[in-house]
């Protein structure tokens, strides 16, 4: 036990390192065909810095109110592999809108802090235009990149946010994991692209899902966002990492938490008076 641990916390390191950001993402390239089963496009989309991103849109016969979920994957996977779970959102009259980040799949470029950053931002913003109506369910590196960028992202579709075991920050991972930062690391640069740093108080309507027994992302983090996300619901479940939508119960779950805030309307904050 005290060898696996060992060879973990050596890992963590090295995909500290600057030079090994294949490590820390591990973008995984086309694995198997996509789900044909369902009516879908395919999708290139442009990113600001010159990227092309990959996407898929599966097409749902049942909807009737321009809906449509993004979901973004976790560690180690593209939007292939992830398709043959997602496509339950479609019976219930959703779109679907998988993406792959660039480095992963077909998207070109290389994984970063800052690029997920950017290729979110990117798929809001395509989706802002051609949708009334946003739902998002983020997992892992996913929903952390999702919710370092909240505050940089048009909000003004998005109705409910689901984010299933994300962490915190990038230096209280690396403490947990090794007991100290990196001196080589810029963490002051990553935590522009975490969780820490975006707007406790967003009135989106998010719901925070993490295992006590994650096996990946410790249960702490989980704890981490609900205090930093005070208006969040914060739901705490069982079984390993990403292992929630496993159980058909908890799609339902994540279907009514979706219906209940099917109304909501984000609106702008006033700027203070100068």
């Amino acid at each position: 036990m005290k060898y696996r641990q060992l060879v973990c916390k050596l890992i963590f390191l090295l995909s500290f390192s600057g030079c090994t950001n294949q490590i820390l993402y591990q973008p995984q390239k086309v694995t198997q065909p996509i789900n044909a089963q369902y009516p879908h496009t395919e999708k290139t989309l442009q990113t600001k810095d010159g990227e092309k991103l990959s996407a898929i849109e599966y097409h749902s016969t049942q909807n009737t109110n321009n809906s449509v979920v993004l979901f973004l994957y976790g560690n180690a996977d593209n939007l292939n592999n992830c398709s043959s779970l997602s496509v339950a959102f479609l019976p219930q009259g959703y779109d679907l809108f998988l993406v792959d980040y660039r480095g992963y799949g077909k998207s070109t470029g290389s994984p970063s802090a800052k690029g997920l950053s950017i290729d979110i931002q990117t798929t809001i913003k395509y989706l802002s235009q051609n949708f009334e109506n946003i739902y998002i369910y983020a997992q892992s590196i996913g929903a952390v990149s999702l919710l370092g960028t909240l505050d940089n992202i048009n909000k003004s579709k998005i109705r409910a946010i689901v984010s299933e075991g994300a962490f915190f920050s990038y230096s209280e991972l690396s403490k947990e994991f090794l007991g100290v930062q990196l001196p080589w690391v810029n963490y002051d640069e990553l935590a522009l692209y975490a969780p820490s740093a975006s707007n406790g108080n967003t009135p989106i309507p998010l719901m925070l899902i993490h295992s006590e027994e994650d096996n990946l992302i410790s249960y702490k983090q989980g704890v981490s966002l609900a205090k930093h996300f005070k208006n969040a619901t914060h739901r705490k479940t069982k079984g390993n990492h990403l292992h929630f939508l496993s159980s058909y119960e908890h799609f339902e779950e994540v279907f009514e938490f979706f219906k209940k805030n099917k109304k909501y309307q984000y609106v702008k904050p006033k700027e203070p008076n100068k």
